[in-house]
């Protein structure tokens, strides 16, 4: 919740949008993408573990 309050997300969302294209699925949420770069990092998880890890809580 602390991190929630402190990062500039609108700003994650300008610097992260140029790399996305209009075409095909919808992008994900750079606040969901950010967080779970984040949890990978603190956890040491892998790709894998980290979704397993999220689809299992998701909060």
């Amino acid at each position: 919740m602390k991190l929630a309050k402190i990062i500039d997300w609108q700003r994650l969302e300008v610097e992260f949008k140029q790399h996305y294209g209009d075409k095909g699925a919808g992008a994900k949420p750079i606040r969901l993408l950010a967080g779970l770069e984040y949890l990978k990092q603190i956890h040491k998880l892998s790709d894998e573990n980290t979704v397993a890890m999220w689809c299992e809580n998701p909060y």
